[in-house]
Formats: structure tokens, sequence, C-alpha cells
């Protein structure tokens, strides 16, 4: 995020880094700034009659920063991600019911009882270069369509933005995410996806409220999906190319009121 927008986001946004996906009927506390640590959590009520737990879903992080030096650490874990109507479950929140679950890198999970994602990142400053890595771990738990077994993702990132100027900067990011083989209970298994992107981004500020950036990113996919086929790349959650390769270009100028 502190580099560019939806190009630089993890294939179908799956572990939700990019904010594609909110929590409904919401409590949230952030702590105040304690020498460089903040830390806070949400939790998210089901309020369904008879079963308080169900469509619950809660999260927690952590973040702690010195000098060039800066650390964060998050959890979110969902129970019944998938409601039955819309702006109910994690997935389904929307009130339109549009669902993150909608392209084939991860529809095959759509019976998953529990959803959880660990992720951890850094970012460390030299002179006008900021250097970052990142982690992430998500599980989309007891998939009832596939025997009760789980799917995860691993995902890894690298990346540098240099400021040239006080107005110019520019950046690079490249992103690996590997998905894990389940059983399809049929003899065979699906979802050993494989995700290579590389993005780029060029930003100059022609004011203090107003820039104009430019950005791209390509992604190339292998492996076999969550529904069996073929994998397809899916930069963000911009949505399923029709091959294992996508681009996306972003020109744009921001202003900021």
């Amino acid at each position: 995020g502190y580099l560019g927008s939806a190009a630089f986001a993890h294939p179908g946004d799956l572990d939700n880094t990019n904010n594609s996906l909110r929590l409904n009927n919401t409590i949230r506390y952030a702590s105040a700034n304690y020498r460089g640590l903040t830390f806070g959590g949400e939790l998210s009520l089901g309020g369904q009659a008879g079963n308080i737990t169900a469509g619950s879903g809660y999260n927690a992080g952590v973040a702690y920063t010195n000098g060039p030096l800066a650390l964060g650490a998050a959890y979110e874990y969902f129970k019944n991600p998938t409601g039955a109507t819309g702006s109910t479950g994690f997935f389904t929140g929307n009130p339109n019911g549009a669902t993150q679950l909608s392209g084939v890198l991860n529809s095959g999970y759509v019976s998953a009882t529990s959803y959880q994602v660990i992720a951890a990142g850094a970012t460390y400053r030299i002179g006008n270069a900021i250097m970052n890595i990142g982690y992430s771990n998500v599980e989309y738990g007891n998939i009832t369509a596939l025997r009760g077994n789980s799917a995860k993702f691993n995902t890894a990132e690298a990346g540098i933005k240099y400021q040239f100027t006080p107005a110019f900067s520019a950046g690079l990011g490249y992103t690996y995410t590997k998905g894990n083989a389940v059983d399809n209970g049929a003899g065979g298994t699906v979802g050993n996806q494989h995700f290579n992107q590389l993005a780029a981004l060029a930003d100059y500020f022609v004011s203090r409220r107003t820039d104009f950036y430019a950005e791209a990113s390509v992604q190339k996919a292998s492996g076999v999906s969550s529904t069996g086929g073929a994998a397809v790349a899916n930069i963000g959650n911009l949505g399923d190319s029709s091959t294992p390769h996508q681009v996306a270009v972003r020109l744009a100028m921001r202003h900021r009121f």
C-alpha cells in the first residue's frame, strides 16, 4: 500500500491486504502510540438468532516504528464466511451479494466454514530509498465440498521505492503466490496454483495535493485452479484473465481535498 494501488495487490486480493472486503456490525479498538508501538482489533458480530457465533469474525494487529524501520503484523479470522444472502458473511458482506469468491482462483472453496489470514511486513528507509518485504498465509478451512479439506495460499513479496526529487518517485515490486493442492474426493486434486507478478509505478506531484501517476503490472499463472481447470491470472481483484497471463495499466490524476 505504501507503493502503489491495485496493480501491486496480491492475486485476487486473497489475503485482503488491499481491503477488498469489509466487516459488518463491527466493534473496533485502536490504541494510542506508545513510543512507536500501536495495536488494535475488531470484532464482527454475527447476529444470527440462536447461534451468536455464526457469521462472526475478528482480527488484531500490531505495528512498530523506530527511525527508518517499520514493522507490522495482523491476524484475521471469520467463521461461516459465505452468507446465504447479501450483507451476511464475510465474502458476501456487500448488500448486492457480490463475493470475492467469483474467480477460479478460489471459487472452488466457497463452501469453506472458516477463513483466516496471517500477515506480516516490514519497510526500511536508506536515504531516498524505501525497501519492503511481506508475507501472508491464507487458509480456507473445512471445505465441505472437498471432504472437509483445507486450502492454503502463501504469498511473499519484495519491493523498493526511490524518491528521485521531492516531486518525483518510482517503485518496483515483485510478488510470488503458491496455492497448495487439495484432495477433491474423486481421486484427484485441485488448487495447485503458482503466480508470479511484477509491478512498477512512477508518481509526479505538481502541487502539494495533486499528482499524476502511471502504474503497470504483469502476472503469470500456472497449475490447476480451485475448480480443476487451468489456473488463470487475476491481478488484485480485477477479475479472471482468459489466459494464464494478464496485464493491468493505470494512468491517473489524484487530488486530495
